[in-house]
């Protein structure tokens, strides 16, 4: 049998899984993973809200947005 660099993985996560009453530590990753989804949250909004404003069927929604914000 070949060395499987994901089996190292697995056994890392079920290690984890057994400790998972541990809530804790649960809490500090959400909370770390919510902290980066919230710091890139301006950059996607800002890229969605260009592409809308380039697009011709929603033209006027977005530029009525950026003339009251």
């Amino acid at each position: 049998m070949y060395a499987n660099p994901l089996a190292l993985e697995n056994g890392q996560h079920t290690i984890f899984l057994r400790r998972l009453p541990n809530i804790n530590a649960l809490k500090i990753v959400l909370r770390r993973f919510f902290r980066f989804v919230f710091f890139l949250l301006p950059f996607v909004l800002s890229c969605v809200f260009y592409k809308l404003r380039q697009s011709s069927s929603l033209a006027g929604f977005p530029s009525y947005m950026h003339k009251h914000t």
